[in-house]
């Protein structure tokens, strides 16, 4: 008999979850930050951060020190800028391959890629960051940014919401047919290895 695993978040519910995608995916910095406090407050609440949450944390402190260096005029600090834009590229494909991880160690990170619908140019650039000596260059970098913070939106938060919506909401029945279903992959996925 298969067993359902439920899972703990640090949302109370899908109105906190849709303000904090409305403040990170908002313009204005001021919004950004406390996006980001948000995320530091979600962190307070659960060790661990549903899936992507940590490397959205990292990007929207990039697009913060972007903003910073444009108002001011600063483009000798590119260097720093491209480290944390590095370990955000590092953060996020570090992020989704891990729940894959876990369970298969021996995928390489391009075969995670495939299955997530994860472009190869972004674990090029993970590989080129972790094993050369050189960084990629700073619009590399800023590209696979601002990719893995759409990425983030479409396969991460979205669902998020709507998982947690089902919960608010009250439509245990939808909740229910989702768990069945999950349920039924997963043993399929196991006779299968």
């Amino acid at each position: 008999m298969a067993s359902i695993t439920l899972t703990v978040t640090p949302f109370r519910n899908d109105q906190e979850v849709r303000k904090l995608i409305e403040l990170a995916y908002s313009n204005a910095i001021e919004d950004k930050r406390e996006a980001i406090n948000k995320i530091n407050e979600l962190e307070a609440r659960i060790s661990q951060l549903p899936m992507g949450l940590g490397s959205l944390k990292h990007i929207l402190k990039i697009e913060i020190i972007r903003s910073e260096q444009e108002e001011q005029n600063r483009t000798d600090e590119n260097s720093a800028l491209q480290y944390a834009c590095a370990v955000a590229v590092l953060k996020f494909v570090d992020a989704v391959s891990a729940p894959y991880r876990v369970h298969h160690s021996r995928l390489s990170y391009r075969n995670i890629a495939k299955q997530v619908d994860l472009p190869g140019h972004i674990i090029s650039l993970r590989h080129d960051i972790a094993h050369h000596h050189e960084l990629p260059s700073l619009y590399d970098l800023l590209a696979a940014v601002d990719f893995s913070k759409q990425w983030l939106r479409k396969n991460c938060l979205d669902d998020l919401v709507e998982t947690m919506a089902l919960f608010s909401q009250g439509s245990y029945s939808e909740l229910l047919e989702i768990i069945a279903r999950e349920t039924i992959q997963a043993y399929v996925d196991a006779r299968l290895n």
